[in-house]
């Protein structure tokens, strides 16, 4: 079937040519695609703020009249993301039509092998995460995959193979050179549907049925042990992503996790090593052994009513969470919450926000919620700053043409394996979010910030 026009897809009406339409389906022949967008993850740099600029010229092999603002070293971004949708505009206002993969537009069966490595770590970050083992890759498997994404590509398909060994994810997306983060996050995000707190299978704990949570299922599946991954480029530029996983998870309606349940709470994904935190019950404390003496008198009452203030005392706009109580050996947890910011984006620049916490203690964990609204968010990159300078990149340049950007990333979201640098340290400080803006023709503005601390005393 082609991509022309709209394709209806299991009652979801999608935009067939979107930059960064981006479609996933789950291991097992039961499933349907679904519309997902992923988050990137990124690295942290120790003792090294992100340096705010001025527009400068762009990087090297920027487009021509187009100012970007300087990202600090480690973070990479396309010069000009949308760059191949002006000329596919430019060719169909001529009467022609524009390559956006000349690789692909020359020969749709040519194989396009992966890098092994980016596949295996975007698996393994999401599976140390809730506690399964890592796995490793398979030459044959991938094999099978590859096969399997040129011919989907060529034949401009997008369906699961019937019979296979393997279990099987789906995923495709115009528009951009997209990673293996994409396609992985992609899958990995619909454990916003999963009951984190349920010991059952995928019918009892997955919100709105099985296909709301098969993929990410299939990437922590605990008994999994080896994927293969290939990727087909049809002649529309369409890339089409195939993994494929032994033994295949998603048979017999049983849990995903090792011992039948998530970590809790969840351990900070690290690459090939899992880390399950086991928290120390504190101690009940003995009840007293007397009763408090009652007063024996009744106390005097005022004569007279005090004088009630002639103004009443203003009350704080956004009050922070208090912490709740301790989640055992003297772990709390603590959130503040900007609502309604409305610091605007400007276009092909960057601006910074400035969170202050006055709580004292050190980090265990961190999640942090962003609000954005945004008319492209695939221009975007999200920085946070610890008050000493550490920082780690949240969002890097993904999600293509879709709108605004409502996530959470570490603790509670999306696992950004990096957001560990910030633990041990004081959570109090003014933190830095810094959103670059790397395109041009699209703008918006922040809306929210919530951090979200797991804590201990100092």
């Amino acid at each position: 079937m082609r991509f022309n026009g709209l394709r209806h897809i299991n009652s979801i009406l999608l935009p067939a040519l979107l930059a960064a339409a981006v479609f996933g389906t789950a291991a097992c022949q039961q499933s349907a695609p679904e519309d997902i967008s992923g988050s990137a993850i990124g690295v942290a740099t120790e003792g090294v703020a992100p340096e705010v600029l001025s527009p400068e010229a762009a990087a090297d092999g920027a487009a021509a009249d187009m100012d970007a603002p300087m990202l600090p070293e480690g973070v990479t971004a396309s010069a000009d993301p949308k760059a191949d949708a002006r000329a596919a505009a430019a060719a169909a206002a001529a009467g022609g039509s524009a390559d956006t993969d000349a690789a692909a537009s020359d020969n749709t069966d040519a194989v396009t092998a992966v890098d092994p490595a980016p596949y295996l770590a975007a698996h393994n970050r999401w599976r140390a995460n809730f506690g399964s083992p890592a796995v490793t890759w398979d030459a044959t498997v991938a094999a099978h995959a590859q096969e399997w994404a040129d011919h989907l590509a060529a034949d401009d398909l997008f369906e699961h193979r019937q019979g296979g060994p393997y279990g099987e994810n789906l995923w495709a997306g115009w528009g951009a050179n997209f990673t293996a983060d994409d396609a992985v996050n992609s899958w990995g995000n619909e454990v916003r549907d999963w009951d984190l707190t349920c010991t059952g299978g995928i019918s009892d704990c997955c919100r709105g049925g099985w296909q709301n949570c098969g993929h990410f299922t299939q990437v922590v599946w605990s008994t999994t042990v080896k994927v293969g991954c290939g990727k087909g480029i049809g002649a529309d530029g369409k890339q089409v992503v195939v993994c494929n996983y032994s033994p295949p998870g998603n048979f017999g309606d049983t849990s995903p996790f090792v011992g039948g349940r998530a970590p809790a709470p969840a351990p900070t994904a690290v690459v090939n090593e899992p880390t399950v935190v086991v928290v120390a019950p504190t101690a009940v404390p003995a009840n007293p052994t007397m009763v408090p003496v009652q007063p024996t008198a009744v106390p005097v009452q005022p004569t007279t009513a005090p004088a009630q203030p002639t103004t009443a005392p203003s009350q704080p706009t956004a009050a922070p969470a208090q912490p709740t109580a301790a989640t055992g050996g003297g772990v709390f947890s603590w959130r503040t919450s900007k609502t309604g910011i409305g610091l605007a984006i400007p276009d092909s620049d960057s601006v910074v926000y400035n969170l202050p916490v006055t709580r004292t203690g050190k980090i265990a964990a961190i999640g942090v919620g962003v609000n954005i609204k945004h008319s492209y968010v695939g221009d975007l990159a999200l920085i946070l700053s610890h008050p000493d300078g550490t920082w780690v990149i949240l969002r890097n340049q993904t999600g293509g043409s879709a709108q605004d950007i409502n996530e959470t990333y570490g603790k509670g979201g999306i696992p950004v394996s990096d957001l560990a640098a910030f633990n041990g340290k004081p959570m109090a400080g003014t933190w830095q979010l810094t959103v670059y803006d790397l395109a041009e023709a699209d703008t918006g503005s922040l809306e929210g910030l919530t951090m979200n601390f797991d804590y201990t005393a100092n």
